[in-house]
């Protein structure tokens, strides 16, 4: 019996149309899913209530979808009806006799037809169709033009040049074109002929490098690159972020590590990137002022700085409204719109349009722009006084960046002066390549956190106590909202003393604790901090200015935005500074932006700063490693280790107990089968043999030490005088029972260590290896504790340090899932993961951010069927004397990753060769996230990569079409 309701017959019944529908949109089988097996199943159906109830299936195609449906419902409809209307006069006419007589429409023909070939009532062809009435519109229309035509008018031709050539049938009339996509092709046929282009193409390229008006440039490739990104919900820049191959190493090193030449320029040009901006609109932003700055951007040459007083100038020639420019300038007829908040000092700046709001356009020099108002109050005037060249030029960059970045054009000022006070030396407030860097970070943070201008501009320099009228500055939104206290918190630049409770000093410490929501040990810590850069942390006092209170505000709110608590926020930061005072400079002091540099730091700039922030939070949130336990595994100084425990006690009696009886001594040597007289009749004591000299086999309480065995005890029995055959048999017997006697003294060490720590049995000797001791200075240390150590007072700070170097890499074996095989791997040949003899032992950000990139490979591999010996006996081969070839490193990496042959080979130019290392590997993996998130191969990665501002429109247009094609196929696979 067959299943009506089962999926095959279901798609066996379903209209060649339903499925022709799928098929266009690359939905095959959604509309037969949805239960609709006709088009006139969609079309019972409200349009707003299909869109409404199969967006999630059908997505961005669910309005396209129903439109084509109720187009082939039209057609359908039409052609049964031509058809029932042509049969029902054929059998109406029929003639009863054998030879046809006279008939209607024999007797009344009509250019030689009959009436079953006329149009039936309703069809595009009939003269009571809505196109017998356009087509009469649009004769009209012609003859009146072609009667009245003047050298002035704006012909339908012109205006509408594709409907002379329109064809008119079922399509045309059901087809759904959005408005815009119409205007579209009507202005660049338009264009393509006043400017005598070639194509639509010559058209988008001009139109990229147009400015006027300033709702262009319009570059078609960026606007395909920013569709698909809204689309992805991510950015160009973070998906082509892993080709810079050691830009993660460098945001995990951001204090001591140094930037190659080749790191420093990709990561200025992603951060430029960032910004979203299209080549032209970046040389809006960067340019020095041309001869032709009026033409370009204002659209007349004619145009002096004196045209614009007139308002009407100034509107039409900025496409803004009276109030929009008196937004932009801080000022009306009135007279100035700033605002300062009354509970800083009276001695800092004024509240002036140059000194907040309007300050870029100003330069931040006095002589602010005023608007005054002339004539009768009817029909007044006004104009706008104080212009020049440079204001001007100004105004135009602030005007595009409002359009661009949708932020008021107070919070525009804001950010783009806050970045100028950053640089070093550029007092003339000038735009720049750092302005753009600032964008393209704020964005990022805007994008992830939901961060606002003033926030951004606040990390960047100081808490604006200015705002436009009648809004509240930002500072006093910030330290001033919350009615705790009776007096509002000042800023009055005097010093006091952070670590009181009472008085004024305390009232000081309380307002601002409760402002940014921190306990006092929470203030402590972040008060000792700024001090060392801007106070004196020995006499415990701060100075209460902007620097120093708004150096509070960047420490909490940046913790809270990366959602780390503000102790754990401190304690990554050190880590981070690694005692040289750059990243605490940046971020307690007054932070600095500089372009990256060769052989600079990467915390030298606070942008690069706030973006490697940002990274080691996601990178934590992602591996749902809580900030704590990081800590806790980066740690190698803790307060916590200065006491042990008696838990500690009692594991270190445990190894006492049991290796006591384990000692190698003479009686043990002796029953051991070695000789024990030589061939002059002389008694051999082997354990006084085997224990002295430089490197003994055997330490003075009977431990077996690291010295080779085979090695001493050859050594020392062929100094013997004893037969050849004797000498065999001593070698022979005393390297089994000193084997032995190893194997069970380190079999203690391992049973009570892997019992302890809960890991294998496999594991304890290789942590041991990893924190740097052996087996046996582990056991000899340990030994030698048993003559002092009564309590757990008494056990040795260092001691305890070692103790916890081995904790802490068991943790880190569990909260990586690292097997025995991985870290004797990672011993034995460090240079496998990126790291070297020196450097393998260090628990560093770096190291764990490669352990978990390692983790991540392995996921990826065990979805495509491989282990993790696959993994390691590839880092074997590639890193052989002979090592692979491109072709066979493809193809091996291929099954284990379960990618496509071509992309791995496309990547070796990634690279510079196959991958050999795990953050190479590594690097392989992220290219293969980013194609299966954004469709794009490898190649086309590496293009969007080195995409700037300088790359030609064919490279921007190819990137975009793409984005667009990759998005299409993720989006349609899902």
């Amino acid at each position: 019996m067959i299943n009506l309701n089962s999926g095959v017959r279901m798609n066996q019944l379903a209209s060649p149309l339903i499925s022709r529908t799928e098929e266009i949109h690359n939905l095959p089988g959604k509309l037969t899913d949805l239960g609709y097996t006709s088009v006139f199943d969609v079309v019972r159906m409200p349009r707003e209530r299909f869109i409404r109830e199969h967006r999630a299936d059908l997505g961005r195609s669910a309005e396209k979808m129903y439109d084509l449906a109720v187009g082939y419902a039209h057609q359908v409809l039409h052609h049964f009806r031509r058809n029932s209307l042509s049969e029902a006069v054929q059998f109406g006419l029929r003639s009863p006799f054998s030879v046809s007589g006279p008939d209607y429409a024999n007797q009344f023909l009509d250019a030689n037809t009959g009436w079953k070939d006329k149009a039936p009532s309703g069809s595009p062809e009939a003269n009571d169709a809505p196109v017998a009435y356009l087509t009469h519109i649009y004769q009209l229309a012609l003859e009146q033009e072609k009667n009245g035509a003047t050298t002035i008018m704006n012909t339908l031709a012109e205006r509408r040049p594709d409907l002379g050539a329109l064809l008119i049938n079922d399509k045309a009339i059901n087809e759904v074109i959005p408005q815009l996509q119409l205007v579209n092709e009507i202005l660049s046929k338009a264009i393509q002929k006043k400017l005598s282009l070639t194509d639509l193409e010559a058209v988008n390229a001009r139109l990229s490098t147009t400015r006027y008006p300033n709702n262009l440039p319009y570059h078609y490739g960026h606007q395909q690159i920013q569709t698909a990104q809204s689309v992805l919900g991510t950015t160009l820049q973070d998906i082509t972020l892993p080709q810079t191959l050691d830009l993660p190493q460098n945001f995990w090193a951001t204090a001591k590590g140094k930037l190659s030449d080749t790191t420093a320029s990709a990561l200025t040009r992603l951060q430029i990137m960032a910004s979203q901006f299209s080549p032209e609109q970046q040389k809006i932003i960067t340019e020095t002022v041309g001869q032709d700055f009026y033409q370009l951007n204002y659209g007349d040459s004619s145009l002096t700085v004196n045209s614009f007083s007139d308002m009407t100038i100034m509107t039409d020639r900025t496409s803004l409204t009276v109030p929009q420019v008196e937004l932009m300038l801080c000022s009306t007829v009135g007279g100035s719109t700033v605002v300062k908040s009354d509970n800083v000092s009276s001695g800092d700046i004024t509240a002036t349009p140059f000194a907040y709001g309007a300050r870029f356009i100003h330069a931040g020099k006095p002589e602010a722009i005023t608007l005054s108002r002339s004539g009768a109050e009817a029909h007044f005037a006004l104009t706008v006084n104080n212009l020049t060249d440079d204001k001007l030029d100004r105004v135009n960059r602030t005007v595009r960046l409002q359009k661009w970045l949708n932020l008021s054009y107070e919070d525009i000022d804001l950010l783009v002066t806050s970045a100028m006070d950053a640089e070093a030396g550029n007092t003339a407030l000038s735009m720049n390549d750092n302005t753009l860097r600032m964008l393209g970070v704020f964005k990022h943070y805007q994008a992830k956190y939901g961060v606002s201008a003033k926030q951004f501009a606040g990390w960047l320099r100081v808490v604006a106590p200015f705002a436009i009228t009648p809004a509240t500055p930002f500072l006093d939104q910030v330290f001033n909202s919350v009615g705790t206290f009776d007096t509002p918190f000042v800023i009055d630049n005097q010093d006091f003393v952070y670590t009181l409770t009472t008085g004024g000093d305390g009232a000081r410490v309380k307002h601002i604790s409760t402002a940014l929501g921190l306990n006092h040990r929470q203030f402590l810590l972040l008060a000792d901090n700024i001090a060392r850069q801007q106070g004196n942390v020995t006499q415990s006092t701060l100075n209460c200015n902007l620097f120093v209170v708004s150096a509070f505000y960047r420490l909490a709110n940046l913790a809270r935005t990366l959602g780390i608590n503000p102790e754990s926020f401190c304690a990554l930061v050190d880590r981070l500074d690694a005692g040289t005072g750059i990243v605490w400079q940046q971020l307690a002091g007054k932070p600095t932006i500089t372009v990256p540099q060769k052989d600079s730091p990467l915390a030298a700039d606070i942008l690069s700063l706030l973006q490697a922030l940002s990274a080691i939070a996601q990178w934590q949130q992602q591996h749902d490693l809580e900030f704590s336990a990081l800590l806790l595994l980066l740690s190698d100084n803790p307060t916590s280790t200065s006491q042990g425990t008696d838990d500690q006690l009692n594991f270190i009696r445990q190894v006492w107990q049991n290796l006591g009886s384990t000692f190698v001594g003479a009686t043990l040597l002796s029953r051991s089968g070695a000789p024990l007289v030589d061939t002059n009749g002389h008694a051999i004591d082997w354990f006084a043999l085997l224990s002295a000299g430089n490197s003994p086999l055997i330490d003075k309480v009977g431990l077996v030490t690291d010295a080779g065995i085979q090695s001493v005890i050859a050594t020392v029995v062929n100094t013997q005088s004893l037969s050849d055959e004797d000498k065999k048999l001593a070698i022979t017997n005393l390297t089994n029972t000193f084997n032995q006697a190893q194997k069970t003294q380190q079999g203690v060490a391992v049973s009570l260590l892997a019992q302890t720590l809960n890991v294998s049995q496999s594991l304890p000797a290789l942590l041991l290896r990893w924190s740097g001791q052996t087996t046996y200075q582990w056991l000899s240390a340990t030994w030698a504790l048993k003559e002092t150590v009564k309590t757990a007072a008494d056990i040795p700070a260092d001691y305890l340090r070692q103790l916890r170097e081995v904790v802490r890499r068991s943790l880190l074996t569990q909260q990586f899932t690292l097997s025995p095989a991985m870290v004797q791997t990672l011993l034995d040949y460090p240079a496998y993961f990126g790291a070297s003899a020196e450097t393998v032992t260090d628990i560093s950000l770096w190291m764990l951010y490669t352990l978990s990139c390692y983790s991540d490979l392995l996921l990826q591999v065990g979805e495509a069927g491989g282990t993790e010996d696959d993994v390691l006996a590839y880092l074997r081969t590639a890193n052989a004397a002979t090592p692979l070839s491109q072709s066979d490193a493809a193809q091996t990496l291929a099954t284990l990753l379960g990618w496509e042959v071509n992309e791995l080979q496309a990547a070796w130019s990634v690279l510079g060769g196959i991958a050999k290392t795990t953050p190479q590997l590594d690097t392989l993996l992220r290219l293969q996230q980013a194609q299966n998130q954004t469709g794009l191969g490898v190649t086309q990665q590496q293009q969007g990569y080195l995409l700037s501002r300088d790359s030609d429109y064919t490279l921007w247009q190819s990137t975009g079409q793409a984005m667009v094609a990759g998005v299409s196929h993720v989006k349609g696979s899902n």
